[in-house]
C-alpha cells in the first residue's frame, strides 16, 4: 500500500505534494522528554510521523500510546519500508488515523487519496433547530449513576417509536451554541455517547447499551442510529473558504492536535468533508499586519451551515474564535 506523509495532507489543498524520504534501518535508543509523543519521535528520527505504530510495536513496555512518560527509554528500531498499515493497536486512540490509496471507480481513473479516522461515530454535530426527541433515559439500574456497555436502561416511549430490536444512538441533551465573536445563536450541539438496542417495547421501553465511548446517565436522549464511513476522500476546495472556530471537543481553553473543532461554515458555503484548512491569526510586527499560521485542520463532516474538523497539526495552541481559511493568498 502506498505511503503518504502527513505533509501531503497538510498541503493537499494547495496542490503541493511533499513526499517523505525513505526510512532506513535505525538501531539506537532515546529517552522520552517532557511533551514528547510517539508521533513526534517518529517524525524526528525517521522523518515520517506515520511510522509511530511501528515504534510502539517495537517497544512493548509501552502499553498505552497516550501515556509515554518522561524518562522512558525507547528502542529506535524500525524496519526499512515497514508495512505501517498492517499493525493496528489493540485499543486505538481516536487520534489514530491514516491516509491510504485505494482503487477508484470506474477503473482507469487515478487512485483516490483517502483519510481514515476511526472516531467518525463519536463526532458531535450542530443542528440549527432543536431535533425532536425519540426517547429519553428516565431510569437506571439500581445502584448505578453512570452507565456503560451491557447496562439496561428504561426510556420514555410516548409515541411507541421504540420497537423491540431497533437500534438507536444515545446523545447528551443538547447545548445551545453561540458564535464566539457575534454572540449570534448558531444552533444546538449534539454529542453521541454510544448505541442502544430496545429489548422490550412499551412505555417505558427497556433498552440495553451495546456500545459506549462516554459515560451515559439519566436525561440523555436517543436518536436515529446511522453508521458513518471512516474513510474520507481528500478533496481540493471548490473555492476560497473563510470560517471561524465556534466550538471544540473536548471543550478546552487551548486547542491542539487531535482535538475536534466546529466551524461556522458548511455545505451551503461550499465546504466539503476531506478539505484541508489552515488555522491562522494576524499579528502586528514592526507596524504591519502579518499572518501567523497556527496549524491545519481536516474537515470530517459537514452540516448545512456548520462542520466538524480534526486538528491534524498545531504549531502552537489556539482558541475558539480563531480564523481558518483554505489557502494562503
Amino acid at each position: 500500500m502506498k505511503r503518504v506523509s502527513i505533509r501531503f495532507l497538510i498541503l493537499f489543498c494547495s496542490l503541493f505534494l511533499i513526499t517523505a524520504s525513505p526510512v532506513g534501518a535505525e538501531t539506537a535508543s532515546y529517552t522520552v522528554q517532557p511533551g514528547d509523543t510517539l508521533w513526534d519521535i517518529a517524525s524526528r528520527f525517521f522523518h515520517d510521523p506515520w511510522l509511530w505504530p511501528n515504534l510502539w510495536k517495537n517497544n512493548p513496555h509501552i502499553t498505552n500510546p497516550h501515556l509515554v512518560f518522561p524518562g522512558c527509554r525507547l528502542r529506535l528500531s524500525i524496519e526499512k519500508e515497514a508495512p505501517k498499515q498492517e499493525f493496528e493497536p489493540s485499543v486505538p486512540p481516536l487520534s489514530i488515523s491514516r491516509i491510504e490509496t485505494r482503487p477508484a471507480e470506474p477503473p482507469g481513473k487515478p487512485p483516490a487519496e483517502t483519510f481514515t479516522y476511526l472516531g467518525m461515530n463519536t463526532l458531535g454535530f450542530i443542528s440549527k433547530e432543536k431535533l425532536e426527541e425519540r426517547g429519553t433515559i428516565q431510569a437506571l439500574p439500581m445502584f448505578k449513576e453512570l452507565l456503560s456497555q451491557g447496562d439496561v436502561v428504561y426510556l420514555t416511549n410516548d409515541r411507541e417509536l421504540l420497537q423491540q430490536g431497533s437500534t438507536w444512538t444515545i446523545c447528551r441533551a443538547p447545548d445551545v451554541v453561540y458564535h464566539p465573536l457575534t454572540r449570534e445563536r448558531i444552533g444546538y450541539y449534539y454529542l453521541p455517547l454510544g448505541k442502544l438496542e430496545i429489548i422490550k417495547a412499551g412505555n417505558p421501553a427497556t433498552g440495553q447499551i451495546i456500545s459506549s465511548h462516554q459515560a451515559i446517565s439519566v436525561d440523555d436522549q436517543i436518536m436515529s442510529s446511522e453508521e458513518m464511513p471512516i474513510q474520507i476522500p481528500l478533496k481540493c476546495p471548490s473555492g476560497p473558504i473563510a470560517a471561524t472556530i465556534i466550538k471544540s471537543e473536548p471543550l478546552a481553553e487551548k486547542i491542539a492536535q487531535d482535538h475536534i473543532v466546529y466551524l461556522d461554515k458548511g455545505k451551503k458555503d461550499g465546504l466539503k468533508a476531506g478539505v484541508c484548512l489552515e488555522v491562522f491569526k494576524t499579528k502586528e510586527v514592526a507596524g504591519t499586519q502579518q499572518i501567523l499560521s497556527l496549524g491545519n485542520i481536516l474537515v470530517l463532516q459537514t452540516q448545512e451551515e456548520t462542520s466538524a474538523a480534526l486538528v491534524i497539526r498545531s504549531k502552537e495552541p489556539f482558541s475558539i474564535g480563531e480564523k481558518v481559511r483554505t489557502e494562503n493568498p
